[in-house]
């Protein structure tokens, strides 16, 4: 099932080659710290830029409708060679706690990469997020909503213990799609009322599999 899969890709993320990356370069990183709510373009003075989350969640946002396409905790990285992220693209990433993290200029990365022959857990960590980018896009470009919320809710479930337990159901779902607060709220009260999810407070408690 869908769901199953984007969990899945969520929780396989490959954080070996992601570290092996980092602690080659570390010592060409100058570390910067970001409070919440931080805003961070990949695009500075018109050269793409790589970004390194050493602590940490961030959240990609979608510039144009402040639709949210993903919460990433650390380590992370992101830029050179995924989807196009910057100041003068569609995205931007934005701090959901304090951060701490640095930026490369993504020439200097690729060379880096030559240097210490990187190529390779680079090329795991951009196929990891291409197959998510590819899968989060099917699914929301699905014209059931019902399964499109559910399967958001599964992926809730699974997001970090800070984002589970500081962020609603409703919130979630609104933040990823165009479906309209009263929509939500009426399917969230249906899954409640059938026993499939438990809510306290508004944050999701527990998902039961769906019929």
């Amino acid at each position: 099932m869908m769901e199953s899969h984007l969990s899945q890709l969520l929780e396989n993320k490959p954080i070996s080659e992601i570290a092996s990356i980092i602690n080659a370069m570390k010592d060409k990183l100058i570390i910067r710290h970001g409070r919440k709510n931080r805003r961070i373009f990949l695009t500075i003075r018109g050269e793409r830029q790589m970004l390194f989350l050493l602590q940490g969640h961030i959240n990609l946002v979608r510039q144009w409708d402040l639709r949210t396409l993903a919460n990433m905790r650390a380590p992370f990285m992101l830029g050179a060679g995924g989807p196009s992220v910057g100041e003068d693209n569609h995205f931007v990433i934005r701090a959901i706690d304090d951060i701490e993290y640095a930026l490369l200029p993504a020439t200097v990365f690729e060379q880096y990469l030559d240097d210490f022959n990187l190529w390779k857990p680079h090329a795991t960590i951009l196929t990891w997020m291409l197959m998510w980018y590819h899968l989060y896009h099917n699914i929301l470009a699905e014209n059931d909503y019902g399964r499109t919320a559910y399967i958001l809710l599964d992926a809730l479930s699974h997001e970090p213990e800070l984002i589970r337990h500081n962020t609603t159901a409703l919130s979630y779902i609104q933040d990823r799609t165009l479906f309209s607060r009263s929509w939500i709220m009426q399917f969230l009260a249906d899954l409640k009322q059938s026993g499939k999810i438990e809510l306290k407070r508004g944050i999701l408690v527990k998902l039961n599999p769906p019929d």
